[in-house]
Order: C-alpha cells, then sequence, then structure tokens
C-alpha cells in the first residue's frame, strides 16, 4: 500500500538530497484578511491592528529586527515588545510566499500582546519605555519599563526536542522590581495564532483531542472541571488533512508553569486582562492562545530587586502523515527521550507519542488497530498497551466517517543505546495495511554516571553493589542500585571510568562508562547484564553511525585477549585492533569511520574460545 509521508519541519535523511519543507499551502496575504465571525463582536470590521491599538493602548514600533538562524523559523521583534514569527524558506533568492506565517503578521507584528498586572491594575507592556532591541546569536531580545517593574523578553531560536531541529522559539520574560517598594505582580501573554493562511486555526491537543470552541485549564485542583494544563498543544492549518503543523509546550521547562492557559477567540482575547469562557464559541475564524503565570488567584510578591522568569515554546511541530484512502493519520510525537537524575537512581521522562486518526471515507471503519512497535531497548509506561483499537468511542470498537480517533502511548527507556531508535505506527483496516516510521534519540544524562543492572533475560537486578574504579583501578565511588535495577553516581568528574558490579550468586562484571558535560556523546553503563553462561557477545552503535566515533562493544566471561577486524562489504579487510579484557563483562574498541565511505561494514570479534560477527552502516550526513 502506497502512503504520503510529510514531515512537518526540515528534515534531512541520508541520500534524501536538498533539505526541504513540506508545507503545500498557499500564503495569503495578511492584509487582505478579515477576521469576521458569526459571533464576532461588532467592532470585527476594524482591522486587527488599529482595535489592538485602541485596546491596548499600543504604541507604534519604531524599530524591527528579524531573526532568522537555521533555515527553519524566524521571528520579528518590535521595540515595544510585539513579535510574530513563521517557518523560514532558507534560500534568500525565494519569494516571500515560501515563508509560512505561524502567528498572524509576519513581517509586521501587530496583533499578540502582553500584559502586566501590578498590585492589582494590568497594564499593556508595550506602553512602557524600551531600551531598544538587541540581538546575540539566535536571540533578540527588549526591555520595557513599566511602571516600577521592567520586563524583559527575549525570543530564542531553539532546537526542538520534537524535531531535533533548530525550528522552536523560546519565548521569555523577566520580570523584575525596580522599585523601593514590594508588588504583587502577574503576567499574561496573548498569541494571535495563524497557520498558513488560515486566522481560526484549530488545536489538537494530546489526551483531550480536537479544540475548536473556548477552553481553559489551570493547574489549581480547587478548579472543578477545569483539567490540568497539557504539556503540549499542536496548531494545525486544517484538521483532518493538515500542510501546516506547530507546536506549543508550557511546562517542563525549567521555569515556573503557568497558572492558566486558554485556547480562545482572539476579539475576545486581545488587550483584555481576564477572559470569560463561552464554551459554545468557535474561534475556527480567528484563534488565540493566552497564557496567565500569578492568575487569577496565585499573584506573586516581588521584593525590592527580586525577579520571577516564565517561558512556553512555539515552534514548527513534528509530525507524520499518512494519506490512505479510508484515513488521515497524524503521528506526532518527540523525537528525543531526555534522562535526569532521581537521587540514587535516575528515569528518562517518557515521550508522549499520539496518533490522531481520521476516517475519510464515506463509510464506517470496525475493528481496525493501531500497534506501535519500537526497539527492546524502549519501554512502554505502565498502563499503555502497544496494541490499540481505532474507536471514536472507547469500546465502540468503530470509526464513523469524519471522526477522529486519538491514541496516545507513553515511551520510555533506560538509557542502554545513545543512539536514534526506529518507532513503528502500523494500522490494519477493513484489510488494509499502513505504516509510518520515525526515530528517536536517545541521550546521555550529562554529569552522572548511571545504569540498570539486570538479568540476562532482562529482569531488574536490586542490592548490587557498584563498584567506579579510576584509570589507576582504584575504587573512587560506591553505589547499590534501587529495585528497578537503576543506580546513579554523581559528582565525579567527567571522563572514563572502569564499573565492577557484583551480586550475590553471580560472577562479579565489569564495563567501561563515562561522565560527560553535555546531553550527547559518551556511553552509559548500561548494558550490565549478569551472566553465568560462558559466551562472547557484541553489538555496535550508534548504528547506522554517522559522523565521529562507532563503539564495538563485547561481553566476555572472564579476562582475555581479543581481536576486531573490520572488512567492506565485499570483505576486503580494512582495519584490526586488538585488546585485553581485564575481567568479566563489557568492554569495546572504537572505530573512527571519518575517513572511510558510506557503505555496511562487516566486523568479526574472535578470543580464543569463540568469535561473534555483526554488520554497521555508515550513512555519513550531508557536509560530513
Amino acid at each position: 500500500m502506497s502512503i504520503t509521508r510529510r514531515n512537518y519541519y526540515k528534515s534531512y535523511r541520508p541520500g534524501s538530497g536538498p533539505l526541504f519543507l513540506l508545507l503545500a499551502l498557499a500564503c495569503c496575504c495578511a492584509a487582505a484578511r478579515a477576521s469576521a465571525a458569526d459571533d464576532a463582536p461588532s467592532a470585527a470590521s476594524i482591522s486587527k491592528a488599529a482595535r489592538l491599538s485602541s485596546a491596548a493602548g499600543a504604541v507604534t514600533p519604531s524599530a524591527l529586527v528579524n531573526l532568522g538562524t537555521g533555515g527553519f523559523i524566524e521571528v520579528e521583534l518590535s521595540d515595544n515588545g510585539k513579535f510574530t514569527m513563521g517557518t523560514l524558506a532558507g534560500d534568500p533568492a525565494k519569494t516571500t510566499d515560501d515563508n509560512k506565517a505561524l502567528l498572524y503578521g509576519p513581517p509586521n507584528p501587530s496583533t499578540g500582546d502582553t500584559m502586566i498586572s501590578v498590585d492589582g491594575a494590568p497594564v499593556s507592556i508595550h506602553t512602557g519605555t524600551s531600551s531598544g532591541i538587541t540581538t546575540a546569536g539566535d536571540a533578540v531580545s527588549v526591555t520595557l519599563q513599566v511602571g516600577a517593574i521592567q520586563v524583559l523578553e527575549r525570543l530564542t531560536i531553539k532546537t526542538s526536542q520534537a524535531s531535533g531541529n533548530k525550528d522552536t522559539v523560546e519565548i521569555y520574560f523577566k520580570v523584575t522590581n525596580n522599585s523601593a517598594a514590594a508588588h504583587t505582580v502577574a503576567l499574561r501573554t496573548q498569541l494571535d495564532t495563524l497557520l498558513g493562511s488560515n486566522d481560526g486555526a484549530p488545536f489538537r491537543i494530546p489526551g483531550i483531542g480536537e479544540v475548536t470552541k473556548d477552553k481553559e485549564f489551570d493547574n489549581d485542583p480547587a478548579t472543578a472541571g477545569i483539567a490540568a494544563i497539557p504539556a503540549q498543544a499542536l496548531v494545525l492549518d486544517n484538521l483532518l488533512s493538515p500542510n501546516i503543523i506547530s507546536m506549543l509546550t508550557f511546562t517542563g521547562l525549567g521555569y515556573q508553569t503557568p497558572d492558566r492557559v486558554v485556547f480562545g477567540y482572539w476579539p475576545v482575547s486581545v488587550g483584555n486582562w481576564g477572559y470569560i469562557i463561552d464554551s459554545t464559541r468557535s474561534f475556527t475564524s480567528d484563534s488565540s492562545v493566552i497564557v496567565w503565570w500569578g492568575y487569577p488567584a496565585a499573584a506573586f510578591n516581588l521584593g525590592v530587586g527580586q525577579s520571577k522568569e516564565f517561558a512556553i515554546l512555539y515552534g514548527i511541530g513534528n509530525c507524520n502523515s499518512i494519506s490512505a484512502k479510508q484515513l488521515t493519520v497524524l503521528f506526532c510525537g518527540d523525537t528525543t527521550l531526555q534522562g535526569q537524575a532521581q537521587g540514587a537512581s535516575f528515569s528518562y521522562a517518557p515521550s508522549i507519542i499520539t496518533a490522531f486518526i481520521t476516517n475519510t471515507s464515506a463509510g464506517t471503519v470496525a475493528g481496525g488497530k493501531a500497534t506501535l512497535s519500537f526497539p527492546s531497548d524502549l519501554v512502554l509506561s505502565a498502563g499503555f498497551a502497544s496494541v490499540r483499537s481505532i474507536e471514536g468511542t472507547a469500546g465502540s470498537g468503530i470509526l464513523a466517517t469524519t471522526q477522529t480517533a486519538q491514541i496516545d502511548w507513553q515511551l520510555t527507556g533506560y538509557g542502554r543505546r545513545l543512539e536514534e531508535r526506529p518507532i513503528n505506527l502500523s494500522l490494519d483496516v477493513n484489510g488494509s495495511h499502513y505504516t509510518s516510521l520515525r526515530d528517536i534519540q536517545v541521550k546521555t544524562i550529562a554529569g552522572l554516571l548511571y545504569g540498570q543492572a539486570t538479568t540476562e533475560a532482562g529482569a531488574p537486578v536490586a542490592g548490587a553493589a557498584i563498584a567506579v574504579l579510576n584509570g589507576a583501578g582504584a575504587v573512587v565511588a560506591a553505589a547499590v542500585t534501587q529495585a528497578d535495577g537503576t543506580y546513579a553516581v554523581s559528582g565525579l568528574a567527567p571522563g572514563s571510568y572502569r564499573v565492577r558490579m557484583s551480586a550475590a550468586g553471580r560472577p562479579d562484571i565489569y564495563f567501561s562508562a563515562a561522565v560527560v558535560s553535555g546531553d550527547s556523546g559518551g556511553q552509559t553503563g548500561n548494558p550490565s547484564a549478569f551472566t553465568a553462561v560462558s559466551r562472547l557477545e557484541s553489538f555496535a552503535y550508534p548504528n547506522p553511525a554517522r559522523s565521529g566515533r562507532v563503539h564495538i562493544s563485547y561481553f566476555l566471561d572472564a579476562a582475555a585477549a581479543c581481536e576486531l577486524k573490520i572488512y567492506t562489504s565485499s570483505g576486503e579487510l580494512i582495519r584490526t585492533m586488538s585488546a585485553t579484557a581485564p575481567g568479566a563483562g563489557w568492554s569495546s574498541f572504537d572505530w573512527d569511520i571519518d575517513t572511510v565511505a558510506n557503505g555496511v561494514y562487516l566486523y568479526r570479534l574472535k578470543t580464543a574460545s569463540g568469535s561473534s560477527d555483526g554488520k554497521i552502516a555508515v550513512l555519513k550526513r550531508k557536509g560530513l
């Protein structure tokens, strides 16, 4: 079955040719758009810019800076703090029609607005005294003095965990009390969402579904009937067959979490500190997102000289699209698993993988199944099944015409493989089979030596003793594995170490591990499996390899000399390496691939007691 795959960001895969952005929707002239709606207020006939100026008292910007780097996204910031953004064609010779809007107004920001409430009195920050625009690398900023409060606003182009590309903007605010007295402060920012030419862009929220009418979220358990603020939300130019997708991220950014988020109607939200929800009000003619910190009853107290920092992310969404005769499918999710220390242990925060499956046929889809497949070093969080029914209503087993099923999975791991891991979505519907493949990058944990002790069958081993040895063989740190077999050792200087793992009734094993200062490179203590079987086992990672070194790891049940030979696919020997493993456990050879051509290579590891063979694919990225 043939399929169409769309990546809604510039992507490069070996052999795919030049970078390109698959955004097919023609961009209409922003000045020609109207924001009228059946339920719009009478002021809808006034232009957006005029209505905002009247409502918020905004001043006309005297300067405008465009920041576009990396060939994915650009932002425009005025010296009064107003901003907008869109995708970047990446080719200066192309016309502006090749760039697609993500917010209203490119290249001239006007309709989004930010307000601050000081001691209960809200005011637009855009009326404040501006310091002028400053640029530094991938960031552009402006500082505005609003009465007693200073607001630093900074827009930074970031690498997205959803795509791995520099296609996301961190929208950051730092609020500082410069006066001689304490004040209670709250902040609100409003984004005028526009995708391509759709000023009423709808939303899809994992765990919630599609949102096209007023919807609010907060993190106050006392507000009955209001869901907690989602981690992310997708914005689309079209719900059923999107050509452009962007993504908002509200939580997990290292700053104070918002207190309230509203998806609502722009003519009501603009210049309006509060927003009264009308659950029947559609915003499909003019949508917006409003975010509050310190609202409605959580205003924070700022002492003299004190500051608070806030941020959200907005950028290009990362979804694959399957187009078939019966269905349209969006296969979305992060492309990164990032670990973090947790005392004597560690964890990888689950990645939410979501499939939005819409029945575009004239008939009912019955008995359809969606299957998420992934390598064994990744695991589903508790309560999530790999195979799920495609159904519009839980338990119905059917998907009616135009109905959309949303299926969520949570995927995590223990960092056994620090490389791209494939994730596959398969759909079986009415005798037809469809599939879509994407990758997730497992990153190391900076500043930590960590791992998981397991049996040969993969069961965790609790209570195992971990000894960390330096290059001279001296023990420099120790730990004990937790109930899930994990351990973590902090406070070590970056570098290479040897680890001894001991458990009652099992032979000690030794393996190499590294502490690194960043979240890429290095290697974990995994795999670290106890075994009582005499064997030689090996694997190579990363595989496929794109640059730098390939680690060929091997397991021995005792100290032994080992020889590694690497061959081309035609059998020509190109490299020989030898080493002596100091004891039982995992050791590794490092092979530098920078001087070899793309292709498939064979390797053979050999000891006096046996051999182990494998393959390595070298697929260098363009320009390497």
